[in-house]
């Protein structure tokens, strides 16, 4: 299922409505929402009449936001490993848990190819996505074992904020370059691959998309690779699972 905040409470915002391959911008009180638990899909509210609510399978949730992640010219790119003692499963259950209570969760991560600006930067015009994809061999991910939690945020290292009392821990090693992915939707049930080569690094120097070890997230542009000598040699990777960038997006955690 996705997994969505309430937005009751932000009626009259502007704010991306999902609706399959392409998001439109909307704004809450002219359209019905998607809600955890009744799987609605949001359709246009004629002036001064009721709203007309069609029903989606999980499954469908599921599928339009994959494709939604895929359609977009960028995206973030992360291979999926276990953290702390916990499993990949466990750990995407309390992020589910933290959208469906408070509206956002923050995934933390340390890599230097997915850093808060940059994020920041891709996200500000278009819904942006990261799309979690398994390591290239079982295994092949190097679980953490770091597992400080976070107290407070700051999207530019100035004005901090506490995270929200109750949210499921943010955990990790925390240094400064400790960063966090906020998400406001996610998903673990659809089902697809991702074809590496068909993505390269968002940086000046275009470059294959490629991780390594301390690297594992890499914000991503669509751009043909399969020629290039520096690709990686798996090209194709399951994917494991999608979720949506909220505002702020990423932000430095302490």
């Amino acid at each position: 299922m996705i997994y969505c905040g309430n937005l009751s409470a932000l009626s009259g915002l502007k704010m991306p409505i999902l609706g399959g391959l392409n998001d439109v911008s909307a704004t809450c009180c002219g359209f019905a929402p998607i809600v955890t638990g009744s799987a609605m899909k949001c359709i246009s509210r004629a002036q001064g009449g009721a709203a007309h609510l069609a029903p989606l399978s999980m499954k469908e949730e599921s599928m339009r936001l994959l494709e939604a992640a895929l359609a977009g010219p960028n995206c973030v790119v992360s291979v999926m490993g276990d953290h702390a003692g916990e499993d990949a499963d466990e750990i995407f259950n309390r992020k589910k848990a933290d959208i469906n209570r408070w509206g956002k969760t923050f995934w933390l991560m340390r890599s230097p190819k997915a850093r808060p600006a940059q994020v920041q930067r891709m996200c500000t015009t278009i819904p942006a996505y990261t799309i979690f994809v398994e390591p290239a061999a079982k295994g092949g991910a190097r679980p953490t074992t770091a597992e400080e939690a976070a107290k407070e945020y700051s999207d530019d290292r100035v004005l901090w904020h506490r995270l929200p009392e109750g949210l499921s821990p943010v955990t990790g090693k925390l240094d400064a370059g400790a960063t966090a992915l906020v998400f406001d939707m996610m998903t673990t049930d659809a089902s697809g691959t991702l074809d590496l080569w068909e993505y390269g690094e968002l940086s000046e120097t275009p470059k294959p998309l490629r991780f390594v070890l301390g690297c594992s997230t890499v914000c991503s542009v669509r751009k043909d690779t399969k020629s290039h000598p520096e690709k990686m040699k798996s090209r194709y990777r399951g994917i494991v699972a999608v979720a949506r960038f909220a505002d702020p997006f990423c932000v430095w955690v302490r």
